[in-house]
């Protein structure tokens, strides 16, 4: 698929086949009956073309929804020769797309001519009803029993790949939405399967790549997927990972030890004075450590107290790396040098010089060089040093905090230090905020040179990396100011990164040709325009004068960041929320686990109602087993509303569709949900890895029905709910009063508007529901 960006030294390249050669070519007749017109399914079974063999079945998809669907927009500008090439090496036809971008630049600007307007106008609903069908039946062709078949996988993002181009084209056509509308061809789309297949083959974490699956477009999953990641080469740190958790760059305590820039440097471990740091901590201070070079030898360390005014650097840094320490506040001779240096470079760095730049001292560079990623040179070093005394330079100090240094650590039972690390932790928020800057230090990101990379390429290296899965880093991220990235040959910042493509000064003007990249580096560091309303909630979470909306964006976006990290204890989570909303992480942290997440949640005026429809780890508790144990699961949306507390838990409005059933035993693997009403049948299957809890669970009191709450059934907002995305939950029904209904929660489930999505299950139990009227108020009952 020639006509999508790629990265730098791309791997995992596709070639996908022409499958074509014994189908009809589409003949134009109308896009949604071509299956019917060529024998492939009825009127009656709208998915019946995909009931043949897998290579059958990806050739008529790439017939039909590739090949017609390019006809349909291009029109007399189509030709199918165009986007087909003959590959010597296998001796077959592949598609190639390379022409496809100068034809959709062409159809834009024929179609934005005023004399072209209302030609436009006049296809505009054919368009969207063609783009629409495309967009399901690719999804049906990887989510059939063919799912896994490499052709279908092939051929399926290819046609998303197209999809995702016309959808962008037509959009500058019609950049304006009509009243009451939702843009042309801009409904959701689910990310092909193949990229993600690519990345668990080549050694990616699991669980990250779920997450970039339910998060990003196809084309920056495709992207991605090419992406060269040196780390890689030691995949086996994520083995054991899964869909709902990392654990390849969590750290084992009892095994964990310090690395030294060498594997066989045996250097002496040097740190701060603990009495001096924890005295500052006692007195409500923040301690800085202040390094240098002691003679030009060895490594300096002194504790001072930060001041009002105070320049100084906060270290942000993932464990796996090996810069942490569990049983003592020091680090090898060997990281605090080459720390020296890091931070010395640092301070050289021209932020207004945005973009990619190389070390402004040659020496150092080549010393750097050397230093990274973990080799380390006594001798390199010596020479460095020599050639700084023969010039009569002094050595700098440097003032930065790490929390390795600085927070103190805690033996078993040591309730006086056990404090004030809690402490410490809840002065995170200043520490980071106040800095003048924050290093990163990534053990991925500083073996990639990023001279000459393009600006979505350093995005993306920074979207894979480690230090942007945990969920500590997510705290520091979220406060700091002003970081700064290292890579092998200079520091990345997204500041200075955006600025210099805002201001052309790196990339120049944006062109057509490059509005791909455009999109997909815009997309890759979205992430990061999220950080400043983040970063001042915790000065304004208790303000009563914000408006509730803003409150429950802050709280969704939090939430979303913190489900798509993972942390070496998870219940350390806890603290990072109770820190992020001002609360008091030692009473929070003080809490038993189950209790403390129910208290984060009390504290808050109103709750996202996605929370009912989480599909993460639940408390184990009777009335509150809706509540999770920490972010995870699906995303919280905003279309769902909001809970809002009442006498015996939370209330919600039937913004969220609610059904009535008889009660009785169902099944709990899947389950067909009927509508009369509408004349729609609802498939649902449940999580059973999150939701262990019994079909026949009573709740206290007498229960009258079931009710079954959707979150939307737009079918538009359900493109995911066959991987991985909550979409509802079921409650058992204490009583009605009018238009209220109390409720006990059950479990969540996953729904989907067709069985072809759940053909896994042979058997499935069969209900009517009656749809609940609009003005319904729902009660939980959490034993308030």
């Amino acid at each position: 698929m020639n006509h999508v960006s790629l990265p730098t030294n791309a791997q995992n390249l596709l070639e996908v086949p022409y499958l074509c050669d014994n189908e009809i070519e589409y003949d134009g007749l109308g896009f949604s009956k071509y299956p019917e017109r060529m024998g492939w399914s009825s009127s009656n079974e709208k998915f019946g073309w995909v009931d043949c063999p897998p290579i059958v079945a990806a050739a008529r998809a790439q017939n039909w929804l590739f090949f017609g669907l390019l006809r349909l927009f291009l029109g007399s500008q189509y030709q199918q020769s165009d986007y087909l090439k003959h590959n010597s090496t296998s001796n077959g036809i592949i598609i190639h797309t390379a022409n496809l971008a100068p034809r959709l630049r062409q159809f834009v600007k024929l179609y934005r001519k005023e004399a072209r307007r209302q030609h436009a106008e006049r296809n505009k609903d054919t368009w969207s009803a063609a783009w629409l069908e495309a967009r399901s039946q690719s999804d049906t062709l990887e989510q059939a029993n063919n799912m896994w078949e490499q052709e279908c996988l092939l051929i399926g993002l290819s046609i998303k790949l197209l999809l995702w181009s016309i959808r962008r084209a037509v959009i500058k056509i019609f950049p304006h939405r009509d009243e009451g509308k939702p843009p042309v061809c801009s409904a959701p789309m689910v990310p092909a399967f193949l990229p993600l297949v690519q990345m668990m083959r080549a050694g990616w974490c699991v669980f990250q790549v779920s997450n970039f699956f339910n998060i990003y477009t196809v084309s920056l999953n495709n992207y991605l997927a090419a992406l060269p990641r040196p780390i890689l080469s030691n995949n086996s740190d994520h083995a054991n990972c899964t869909l709902h958790d990392c654990v390849g760059n969590s750290v084992n305590e009892a095994v964990y030890q310090t690395q030294h820039t060498k594997p066989d440097c045996g250097c002496p471990f040097v740190g701060p004075e603990v009495k001096e740091v924890t005295q500052i901590i006692r007195s409500n201070g923040i301690p800085l450590i202040a390094l240098s070079l002691d003679d030009f030898t060895a490594p300096r360390l002194e504790v001072r107290k930060a001041e009002i005014g105070t320049k100084y650097v906060t270290i942000s840094h993932v464990w796996s790396g090996g810069l942490g320490n569990f049983s003592s506040n020091k680090l090898p001779t060997c990281q605090l040098t080459r720390l020296y240096l890091l931070l010395k470079e640092l301070n050289q760095y021209q932020p207004e010089e945005p973009g990619p730049r190389p070390f402004q001292s040659r020496r150092l560079s080549r010393v750097f060089n050397l230093l990274l990623p973990v080799s380390c040179s006594t001798d390199l070093i010596q020479k460095y040093v020599s050639s700084r005394r023969s010039k009569g330079r002094q050595t700098q100090t440097f003032l930065f905090w790490m929390d390795t240094l600085c927070i103190p650590v805690s033996s078993v039972g040591d309730t006086s230090i056990q404090s004030l690390k809690q402490k410490a932790i809840t002065n995170m928020s200043l520490i980071y905020a106040a800095a003048t800057r924050t290093l990163v230090l990534d053990p991925e990101l500083q073996r990639i040179a990023m001279h000459g990379l393009s600006l979505t390429q350093l995005n993306a290296h920074v979207l894979c990396s480690a230090w942007l899965t945990r969920s500590w880093t997510f705290q520091e991220a979220r406060l700091s100011r002003n970081w700064y990235a290292r890579f092998a040959d200079g520091f990345y910042n997204p500041n200075c990164q955006e600025n210099a493509w805002r201001h052309d000064k790196l990339y120049g003007d944006w062109s057509d040709e490059e509005d791909d990249e455009h999109e997909l580096a815009v997309e890759s560091i979205q992430w990061y325009h999220d950080m400043p309303a983040l970063r001042l909630s915790n000065l304004s979470m208790n303000d009563r004068s914000r408006e509730i909306n803003s409150e429950m964006h802050t709280f969704r976006t939090m939430w979303n960041h913190l489900a798509s990290r993972s942390t070496s204890k998870p219940e350390d989570v806890s603290g990072i929320l109770a820190n992020i909303f001002g609360l008091n992480v030692g009473e929070v942290l003080g809490l038993e686990h189950d209790e403390r997440m129910k208290a984060i949640l009390k504290a808050q005026k109103k709750l996202p109602t996605g929370l009912l429809f989480n599909s993460g780890p639940k408390i184990k508790d009777a009335y509150n087993r809706w509540v999770p144990s920490y972010p995870r699961g699906a995303h919280l949306s905003e279309p769902y509303g909001y809970l809002q507390p009442c006498s015996e838990g939370y209330s919600f409005t039937n913004n969220n569709v609610g059904f009535l059933v008889s009660l009785s035993e169902h099944r709990r693997d899947c389950i067909k949900l009927v509508d009369p009403a509408k004349s729609v049948s609802l498939w649902l299957t449940f999580n059973e890895e999150t939701d262990h809890i019994p079909v026949s669970f009573n709740a206290p009191g007498e229960l009258t029905a079931i009710c079954y709450v959707f979150g939307d059934l737009d079918e538009s907002s359900v493109y995911r709910a066959s991987l991985h995305r909550t979409a509802g939950a079921r409650f058992g029904v204490r009583r009605q009063e009018g238009n209220v209904v109390h409720l006990v929660y059950e479990y969540s489930f996953l729904y989907s508007h067709d069985k072809i999505r759940t053909t896994r299950y042979q058997e499935y139990h069969e209900i009517v529901g009656q749809r609940m009227a609009e003005d319904t108020v729902f009660r939980v009952d959490c034993g308030r």
